[in-house]
């Protein structure tokens, strides 16, 4: 569902079957926005915010954190983290949050005004 909002909104997606697999595509890719479930089969969600903050910390601040576990709303992020959200969220918020974190939008916040 997340993913066909998103592309009704002009992102171009690509999805990942499980936390291992994400890994192996952000290796291989540069990515605008990272929305990731903490509950992922494999390697979980947790294990990828991991390894994103030790090999590509830039990537940290295009990060949207989904979770059903309220218990994980607790935990310890990394504070470049763009937004953890907690499930269920209405879409409208989830899209604002991913405009708001996508690269796009970083990259135009910084933009001088001419």
């Amino acid at each position: 569902m997340v993913a066909k909002m998103l592309e009704k909104e002009k992102f171009l997606v690509d999805t990942a079957a499980d936390g291992a697999e994400a890994i192996e595509k952000i290796k291989n890719h540069r990515y605008q926005l990272i929305v990731i479930d903490l509950l992922m089969p494999k390697v979980g969600g947790y294990e990828v915010v991991q390894y994103l903050k030790k090999n590509l910390p830039p990537s940290l601040k295009r990060i949207v954190v989904t979770t059903g576990d309220s218990n994980a709303l607790k935990n310890e992020f990394p504070e470049e983290i763009c937004k953890v959200l907690a499930k269920p969220f209405e879409m409208k918020e989830f899209l604002t949050y991913a405009r708001e974190c996508s690269e796009d939008t970083l990259t135009r916040a910084k933009r001088p005004k001419v």
